[in-house]
This record gives structure tokens, sequence and C-alpha cells, in this order.
């Protein structure tokens, strides 16, 4: 009986070892064939992808693909934040993706078209126009940006700018009879285009047979005020050649002709995204007004009062201005550091990064690095035989291109004690066609100390 229940125990045994073995076999199969699957996935198979499945996590290891650049911005950007291009974007797609991204001026030119491709710019058919006071107002790609306007050729400036409410660039666009001139801001956050302001500068009319009637914004008593406050934050000082970005605003051409723009009234050697205007007081009767300009770069806060003529037809016609106190003050150090090397009697002593007292000492004067009237730069570099060397683009406040390039020279602590600077012989070209020109041209390296 014994040896019946041994034998009956022993089979129960190996029956039992037989099922594990088996079950344990299929489960490493299935593992294995999971691991061939998610690692066997074709990179035309990415472009399935949904964005549930980036909101899921299902999604293979991109660790596993040989990415460049176009594709690395587009799928961990998906992973980082679902939704935020279009799902199953094609390599073209992608291609667009990455260029309007790092190109803004070739994003707003897009969008500037009518039925124009936005979903590759905001992944939407909308974006909300900026600087709408208590009303929804948007922009759609079906009319875009120049809704009003029926152009036939457009066409944007060399010179990407900044400001207070975001990064602008100046278009051109006309047709048969006019020819207009914009200038469109982007308000950016987490690298995404929130919302779009688009202010109309100069037109010109093209045909002489055409009447266009500019509707003006006189100083009389239920404008003035208004009129003051705009004129402190339109102005951009002639970046892009809008010199006068407020055109809407009744200012005489006569007014036009001494003041550039109207930063010019006041002390300053920057544009208006390095000083901040503010109205303090306005008597309308006495036509005196009182402004405070802050000029981040300089540290100074100046006050100035300012007594004021109107033409026959309430227009801004002189301005006579008197400064009554300038003092230091110790703003936040400006995001652009290296606006501090260019304007003229900007502190140095704000600058973050480090700089020996033979740097500060010897541009801390009057000129700057350039010694040169600078109303807006652009900047970039490239990397040489491990030299980093800047080229800047400056427009000039005669309107001419100047190109210059520079390199650190660092002292025995590794603070920057100097800087060498060459002029660049180059025309009114882009920075990618300046930086390109540059790393070909071996005797303008050696010019600069570069072996």
């Amino acid at each position: 009986m014994k040896k019946k229940y041994l034998i009956l125990g022993s089979i129960l045994l190996v029956v039992f070892i037989i099922i594990t073995i088996f079950v344990l076999s299929m489960n490493k199969s299935d593992k294995e064939t999971t691991e061939v699957n998610k690692k066997s996935i074709s990179e035309n198979d990415l472009e399935k992808l949904t964005v549930d499945d980036y909101k899921n996590n299902n999604i293979p290891n991109f660790e596993d693909f040989n990415f460049d650049d176009v594709d690395t911005f587009y799928y961990y950007g998906m992973r980082m934040n679902p939704g935020i291009y279009k799902e199953n974007a094609t390599r073209t797609e992608r291609e667009k993706i990455y260029k309007y991204h790092f190109n803004l001026k070739e994003a707003i030119l897009e969008m500037c078209k009518k039925n124009g491709d936005w979903i590759l710019i905001i992944n939407n058919d909308r974006v909300r126009a900026g600087n709408v006071d208590k009303q929804e107002k948007y922009f759609n790609q079906k009319n875009g940006l120049f809704e009003d306007f029926d152009y036939t050729e457009i066409e944007s400036s060399d010179i990407l700018g900044s400001d207070n409410y975001g990064k602008y660039v100046d278009i051109v666009a006309k047709n048969t009879s006019e020819k207009r001139k914009y200038r469109v801001r982007v308000h950016i956050e987490d690298g995404n285009i929130q919302s779009v302001n688009v202010k109309l500068g100069n037109v010109d009319i093209l045909n002489n047979n055409t009447n266009m009637q500019t509707k003006k914004i006189l100083f009389d008593d239920g404008h003035t005020k208004e009129n003051f406050e705009n004129l402190c934050r339109y102005n951009n000082a002639y970046v892009g050649g809008l010199e006068w970005d407020g055109d809407d605003i009744a200012i005489s051409n006569n007014f036009k002709t001494k003041y550039k723009t109207f930063l010019d009234l006041f002390i300053h050697y920057s544009p208006l995204e390095y000083n901040k205007v503010t109205l303090l007081d306005l008597d309308i009767n006495k036509k005196k007004v009182k402004f405070e300009v802050d000029s981040f770069l300089e540290c100074k806060r100046r006050t100035y009062d300012v007594k004021y003529s109107l033409s026959s037809d309430l227009q801004l016609e002189e301005a006579q201005v008197e400064l009554i106190n300038e003092k230091d003050v110790d703003f936040d150090v400006f995001e652009k550091q290296s606006a501090y090397y260019i304007f003229k009697n900007s502190n140095l002593k704000k600058i973050e990064i480090p700089i020996s007292n033979k740097f500060i000492e010897k541009y801390n004067e009057r000129t700057g690095i350039f010694d040169l009237d600078v109303v807006n730069f652009d900047i970039d570099s490239v990397s040489i035989s491990g030299t980093k060397v800047y080229i800047y683009k400056f427009l000039l406040k005669n309107r001419d291109i100047k190109w210059v390039g520079g390199i650190d020279i660092l002292d025995e602590n590794n603070k920057i004690d100097d800087f060498f600077i060459i002029d660049l012989l180059y025309n009114n070209i882009s920075m990618e066609e300046a930086k390109e020109r540059f790393l070909a041209d071996t005797e303008l390296q050696k010019e600069l100390g570069i072996k």
C-alpha cells in the first residue's frame, strides 16, 4: 500500500515539475517576444504613435534609435509634453516643426499666409491676438495674420528683435496698390507661441489712383493721456525700420523729423527694451507732462518735465525737455548679459559673468567695447579649435549694417580681461550665412589668433 502511494506521489511530482517548466518557458518566451517586438519596431512605425500612446507611456525605448536632431526634438518633445506637436507627423512634417521652432521668422511668415499650415507651429488653427483688452480675439489660419490685407508678395526683415511683449520681426507685404510694413510680435511660453500682436507701420501707396485715409488719434482732452501712455510703450528705437511704431497717434512730420522715436526725447544709449518710460503726471491745461525713465543697462533712473505744443489740428508738434532728477538704481540684472558690452555707458559691474577689474576700468567709461552708436544687434557664435568666436551684426543709427567678430581674452584667474575684435566685411546677409563664411575664412581666423 505504501509502495502504491509512493509511486502515485512520484508521478504527481513529475507532473508538477513538467507543468512548472512549461509555464516558466512560456513566460520567458512571451518576455522574449515582447522585447523583440519592442526593439523591432521600425522608425516608420513611430509615425503611427498617437498622443494617447505618449500619455500612457505606450512607446518604445527611444534610446534604441539613432535619432538625428530633427527626430530627437520631435519624439522627446512628445514624450515630455504629449500633444505639443502634431501626432503621427511624417518626416517632412517633423523637419518643418523643427525649422519653425528654431526659425521664428519662417514661422511668422507661414502664419501671415492665408491658409497656412499652423498645425506644425502651434498645433492649432488659431492663436489669440495679443494686447486685446477684455475680449477674446483670435487670428485663424484661413485668413492669416494679415486678415485685412490681400497681398501678392511678402518678405521678412533680417533682424529678429525682442521687447517686453516677446520676440518680433518686421514683415513687408504688398500688392499692386499698396506696400505695407507690419511688426509682428509673438508671446512665447515654454517654447510655444501663446499669442500674437500685429501692428501696422508705414503704408506706401503704389497706385496714385488709390486714396487711403489714415485715422489719427488726436491730442484732444479725451485722448492726450492715452496717447502719451501708448508712446511710452509702442516705440522700439529704430529696430527694423519702424521708427514710429505708434503711427496711429497724431504725430506731426516736424516732430518725427526731430525725434526718430519717442524715446529720443530722453537720455538713452539703447533701445526701448532696455529702457522703461513711465508717465507720472499730466497737466493738459498747461501742456506739461512728467516722465520717469528707467535705463536698465546704465542702472539710472531719470525724471523729466516736458512742455509740449500742438498743431492747429491737434497733432504733437514740439517738445521742450528738462532733466529734473537723476539717481542710481540697483535694477535686477537684465537677461541679455551681452547687451552690457554693446551699448555705451552700461554699468558693467552688474554683469554676473566673470570679468576682471581691468576690463571694467577699460570699458566702463563712455564708449563700450565697440565704440559704435548701436541701436540694435544680433549675436551668435562659432567654435574653432576650442576657441569661441562671437559674431555680431549691428544696426547703427545711420541705418548701416556692421559686422564684427570677437573673442574673449582671459586672465590667470579665468576672468574676461579684454576683448579682441575684428571687422567683418560682410553686407546685409543672414547670420547663418555670416557664420558659414567665417568658418571657411582661414586667413580671417589667423587674424584673430586662431590656429
